[in-house]
């Protein structure tokens, strides 16, 4: 049975990206495109030219939705038909019936990067993420806008994941909404960072459910001790972003 998803709070984005966007020369927005990730960034993560098996782990001809990743701590819970912003090029387009994947990572630890294969009626659906954190739950679009279809899945492939460590920082830095597009950042230490790099995502509050593969960052450079700075992220609003990261430099 088909299933659709809307995501209206998505399309609300686009509208406040203009007044939530680059507001302050120092700010510094990058978005960790699944497919593209820049060499340029801290944390970021290069694909491998070869799939690696016997690390990312192979699912030979699943059963049925949900199931599970060998080797990982992710679980496929179910493929739907996705109607909204499409995000994981950073268009944000609007789209009807393209095929998405909810992804839940069981683990403690997080996912700084995953590729997905799914294999579907002879063709291939491809589902790349970035910073899944633990025990969270992700909405993945298909990276080419397949259209959904109910056809069983045949194989899964896992082609990369690679675990990270990443996490708030919530001994060294404070990060707090203050706003509707603005975050606070305090610096809790009595050392100088060079730059704090926030990390965050796309968010639907009522599913509790991060969505698309995307990760989006933001820096602010040369934070003293115990100073304290706003700053107005590329794309966030308050209950449709959630931090997932914060990173001292």
């Amino acid at each position: 049975m088909q299933v659709k998803w809307w995501i209206t709070a998505l399309i609300f984005l686009v509208g406040v990206g203009v007044g939530c966007g680059i507001t302050r020369a120092w700010d510094r927005e990058d978005a960790v495109l699944p497919a593209a990730v820049t060499e340029t960034q801290p944390h970021s993560v290069q694909q491998p030219t070869q799939p690696d098996a016997q690390q990312s782990g192979v699912t030979q001809k699943p059963a049925d939705f949900p199931f599970a990743l060998e080797y990982t701590s992710l679980v496929a819970q179910k493929l739907i038909s996705y109607e909204g912003a499409y995000l994981e090029d950073g268009s944000e387009e609007a789209v009807e019936d393209v095929a998405a994947l909810v992804l839940e990572n069981t683990g403690t630890i997080g996912i700084e990067y995953a590729q997905i294969i799914l294999l579907q009626n002879g063709r291939e659906l491809s589902f790349d993420a970035t910073y899944i954190p633990p025990r969270s739950t992700v909405l993945l679009l298909e990276e080419t806008r397949q259209p959904y279809s109910d056809a069983p899945v045949t194989d899964c492939r896992c082609r990369t994941v690679i675990p990270g460590v990443f996490d708030r920082a919530e001994r060294t830095v404070a990060v707090k909404e203050t706003g509707m597009c603005t975050l606070e950042v305090t610096n809790l230490t009595d050392q100088t960072f060079r730059g704090v790099r926030i990390y965050y995502k796309h968010h639907e509050g009522a599913n509790d459910l991060y969505v698309g593969g995307i990760t989006y960052s933001t820096v602010i450079p040369n934070l003293e001790p115990g100073e304290t700075r706003s700053v107005t992220p590329y794309r966030y609003a308050s209950g449709y972003a959630q931090v997932v990261a914060v990173v001292p430099e």
